[in-house]
């Protein structure tokens, strides 16, 4: 299932998720890296947290939040369709 998003930096992203079973994997281009990463998903309190390298996804419903761990910085990003 791809999905697509629109954050409030002015990026728009597509999303590609995969689940089997327990496993869930995102695939999400990272533009500060000029790549894609694959990120893998745990169920969270509030959604569903995806975490690749320094960066983490979380999604709940038709929102989501870009962070990068090492540099505090967060993107606030919208399912649009």
């Amino acid at each position: 299932m791809t999905l697509n998003y629109s954050c409030i930096d002015g990026r728009k992203i597509n999303i590609r998720y995969l689940n089997k079973g327990a496993n869930t994997l995102a695939i999400i281009p990272i533009a500060e890296e000029n790549q894609i990463l694959i990120f893998t998903g745990r169920v969270s309190a509030s959604g569903v947290l995806y975490g690749a390298n320094q960066y983490e996804w979380h999604t709940k419903n038709k929102t989501a939040i870009l962070r990068n761990i090492n540099t505090d910085s967060t993107v606030f990003c919208d399912e649009i369709e």
